[in-house]
Parts: structure tokens; C-alpha cells; sequence
């Protein structure tokens, strides 16, 4: 697909399906939550388990997703993602992503 590189040894394709395996987990994760929840939750197995942890926010149809070990903090994780938010509309406009 467009925007991948081509795997030139078996370990750069088995690291290719580990982060292909780490994406499904981690929407798998994040989708399935009810969105009155907080946005804060352990990180699967594939992703380190309970030393780390998966902070999100769902915007339309976008996920912003960041893992991080217990040393950073969970709002300054929101508050970064939410910048980016307000950058993006400055940018690109108002149409884009807001909160669901």
C-alpha cells in the first residue's frame, strides 16, 4: 500500500506483522470502550501489559492514541493531543475533528 516500505529481510517483515499485530490490538482496545469512560486504560499484552498504558481521545472518525510508561502524566498526554486538535483547525479550518 501506499506510504509502506517493502520488507527487505525476514526480520524487518516479522517486525512489519508485530506492528501490524500492535495497531489491531490497540484499536481493538480503544474501539470497543463506551465513550463515557475515561480515556485511559492498561496496555495489552503486545504493548508492554501494565507497564504501560494507552491514553486516547476519539475525534469523528479519528483515534489519537499514545503509549506511554507510568512516568507520564495522563492529562498532559490529553492536553497534547488537544493541541494538536486546535493546530489542525487552525490549519486546516473548522471542518476538522471534534470531539465525539
Amino acid at each position: 500500500g501506499w506510504g509502506r516500505t517493502q520488507p527487505n529481510s525476514d526480520s524487518e517483515s516479522q517486525s512489519e506483522d508485530i506492528q501490524q499485530q500492535i495497531i489491531g490490538e490497540t484499536f481493538h482496545l480503544v474501539s470497543k470502550r463506551d465513550e463515557n469512560i475515561c480515556n485511559f486504560l492498561e496496555g495489552g499484552l503486545l504493548i508492554g501489559g501494565s507497564d504501560n498504558k494507552l491514553i486516547y481521545r476519539h475525534y469523528a472518525t479519528l483515534y489519537f492514541v499514545f503509549c506511554v510508561d507510568s512516568s507520564e502524566s495522563e492529562l498532559d498526554v490529553l492536553d497534547l493531543i488537544q493541541v494538536h486538535n486546535i493546530l489542525a483547525e487552525m490549519v486546516m479550518g473548522k471542518w476538522c475533528w471534534r470531539p465525539t
